[in-house]
């Protein structure tokens, strides 16, 4: 009688345990982030998990789980970390990173009514969107800020060598766009994205005569461009994106980025401080600092686990970030931005990154 009565309360507390952690994980709101965790831009995946464990490590209790995907910063793998995402996942907002993913899936993200937040210098697929808010300013900030200083070095002719990829495209456009810059602009040479060796580009841009070089290739390119350049005797002032800030791009370029400028997200001082406690090889505060504001404002929308109309949604993430103090605004084009701050960085001389 007593082995019969144990075990009917044993089945009884099993029981109940399983119905508390049922409704548990289904108090839980999924939301996804699809980011490059191999490939070129592996190590902006890196700073992407990397601010959303700080978001984690600050809020403990939280009716949130971030799912992730490996996009790749590849197109096919963008909409298969899409797909995963919504339809096995059941996520009910996405983080993607990278200019490929939006242009992946900016339009299934639509279509699907889902919630997307983008991390893409690229914002010609997120223009007159109702899901898509891209939490990344648009390529004309960027570039106002580079003329700025090239006018005050007085610079008057410029080139351009532009990988075929819409992070760098965006970013070179930015640059046309500014007043003043077209008539400046002696030559523009484009490459294909995975080239390492630039020698026949290096001797098209020998034959112009040109202050500064716009530098937009993506990672694994730029150091390896500088060294080759300087090494042919192009001694132009370098300017160009984030994909300068890497330890890696400058070894790459054996001392060759030294006194170079170029773009990248701002990040408030007390932040930068917890990333170097937390993580000290961090080399990309910017994109830390922005997924960080993400998986915080994913904590304030989905605060009681409820799952909302993916409309009421994306307005929740707009005033959820504006509370973070961090303006929600439309670009001319018609794009849904966070204003982020933005800084000036330069390599010193002994390889360090320095605020310009």
């Amino acid at each position: 009688m007593k082995n019969v009565l144990y075990q009917t309360l044993h089945c009884s507390l099993f029981i109940l345990l399983s119905l508390y952690y049922q409704a548990e994980l289904h108090a839980q709101v999924s939301v996804g982030v699809s980011a490059p965790l191999t490939g070129i831009c592996a190590e902006y995946g890196t700073s992407v998990k990397r601010g959303i464990i700080l978001a984690q490590k600050e809020q403990k209790s939280s009716s949130v789980r971030f799912v992730f995907e490996d996009n790749a910063y590849d197109a096919r793998k963008s909409i298969s970390a899409y797909r995963s995402l919504k339809d096995i996942k059941k996520v009910s907002a996405i983080y993607s990173w990278g200019e490929i993913p939006l242009v992946a899936v900016s339009n299934l993200a639509e279509k699907d009514r889902m919630p997307l937040l983008v991390m893409s210098n690229d914002d010609r697929l997120a223009r007159d969107r109702k899901y898509i808010l891209n939490m990344q300013l648009p390529p004309e900030k960027y570039a106002a800020a580079l003329k700025s200083q090239l006018d005050k070095k007085g610079i008057k002719k410029v080139a351009f060598l532009v990988a075929e990829d819409p992070f760098t495209e965006a970013m070179a456009r930015g640059m046309r766009e500014q007043p003043g810059m077209q008539e400046g602009i002696v030559s523009e040479v484009s490459v294909s994205p995975d080239l390492s060796d630039f020698r026949s580009e290096i001797l098209k841009l020998k034959n112009k005569s040109f202050d500064a070089l716009g530098v937009y290739l993506l990672p694994g390119q730029v150091g390896v461009f500088a060294k080759q350049a300087r090494a042919a005797g192009i001694g132009a002032f370098l300017f160009g994106a984030d994909s300068f800030e890497s330890s890696t791009e400058y070894a790459l370029s054996s001392g060759a980025l030294s006194g170079s400028l170029y773009t990248n997200i701002g990040v408030p001082n007390e932040f930068v401080s917890k990333i170097k406690e937390y993580f000290p090889s961090e080399e990309k505060p910017g994109f830390v600092w922005d997924s960080y504001l993400f998986a915080k404002a994913s904590m304030q929308v989905f605060e009681k686990g409820q799952v909302k109309d993916p409309l009421t949604i994306t307005k929740s993430y707009r005033s959820a970030i504006g509370g973070m103090g961090i303006q929600v605004l439309k670009s001319t084009h018609g794009m849904e931005y966070t204003d982020l701050p933005l800084a000036l960085r330069t390599f010193d001389a002994n390889g360090k990154v320095a605020d310009y």
